[in-house]
């Protein structure tokens, strides 16, 4: 049995079988590149995800600084110590302003063609100094995962029940992701 060489096959394949192969190869190139919205390198990523992790515990410290001093004015709690977990940052939305233009040409009898094209930037607002800043629309507060309080009234009942409502209205967390200890 005497197989027939490359040459032979490809003078086989008809143009439409060709060219059916070249899309298929571009159409998989397209798939295999990135997307224009993801991290255009992993050093930007990393500054992005360092950035994003500081902002996380920056509000989680805030959050803790003022429970705190709130408990430690309950009666029976005394000297307290809490710690925040968080499952997402707060996000600010900022106020995007797209500008639109059409080009219309012609290219023969009949024949127009448009173009379109979008240009988005963002809105920014001045303070009385000058200073630009992105003009925020919507902004969400951050999500607590859970909540350790270590008072030293823990070991009492009633103060261990009042502090784990106060943390369940404050940052709306299920009983459950709420521990409250003894402090030293």
């Amino acid at each position: 049995m005497e197989r027939p060489g490359l040459t032979d096959k490809w003078k086989k394949l008809k143009k439409d079988q060709i060219l059916i192969g070249i899309l298929v190869g571009v159409l998989l190139l397209v798939i295999a590149l990135p997307q224009g919205g993801g991290e255009k390198s992993s050093g930007i990523g990393t500054q992005e995800t360092a950035a994003e992790a500081s902002t996380q515990e920056g509000d989680a410290s805030a959050m803790e600084a003022k429970l705190e001093r709130i408990l430690e004015q309950v009666q029976g709690v005394g000297k307290v110590k809490v710690m925040i977990t968080l499952k997402t940052s707060g996000k600010k939305t900022v106020e995007k302003d797209v500008n639109v233009s059409e080009d219309t040409s012609s290219s023969g009898e009949n024949q127009d063609s448009v173009s379109r094209r979008e240009e988005e930037g963002t809105v920014f607002q001045r303070d009385g100094e000058g200073n630009e800043t992105p003009f925020v629309v919507e902004e969400t507060a951050p999500v607590v995962e859970g909540v350790l309080v270590a008072a030293q009234g823990g070991d009492n009942l009633t103060v261990a029940e009042n502090i784990m409502e106060a943390a369940q209205v404050l940052f709306g967390v299920e009983a459950h992701k709420i521990k409250v200890m003894k402090l030293n």
